[in-house]
């Protein structure tokens, strides 16, 4: 098993992570990152928009909206629910189907780089 020090190895990144994504078209290969969070109702510990949360998980993306100077809040149409936010600095959170909030890097040139951009995202 691979550990932190390991990972953020250039050599050892390029051999584990992108030897399977050279083929693109671009011929520059980068790499991303999707990661699921359950987001949970402080007050009642409930999961975001059940049991006894009085807050939608739809809430949790315009709170994040009003925090990023730059930020874009996208909507559905036919109902007005926010279901994304696209920071400025190409990272995104999104609503996903089960409610939980989805956070998604931009498309960065090494895992040393992805691990930075998910640290600043998530803060």
């Amino acid at each position: 098993m691979l550990n932190y020090d390991q990972l953020v190895d250039e050599n050892i990144c390029s051999k584990v992570f992108l030897s399977s994504i050279k083929s693109l078209p671009q011929g520059v290969a980068k790499i991303g990152l999707e990661m699921e969070i359950n987001a949970y109702d402080a007050s009642s510990l409930d999961p975001l928009g059940l049991g006894a949360s009085k807050i939608a998980p739809q809430e949790l993306l315009k709170k994040l909206y009003e925090l990023v100077p730059g930020s874009q809040l996208s909507f559905e149409e036919h109902n007005k629910i926010a279901y994304a936010v696209h920071l400025p600095d190409g990272n995104n959170f999104s609503l996903e189907p089960g409610g939980q909030i989805e956070f998604s890097s931009r498309p960065c040139l090494s895992l040393s780089e992805l691990i930075q951009e998910t640290q600043k995202g998530l803060q």
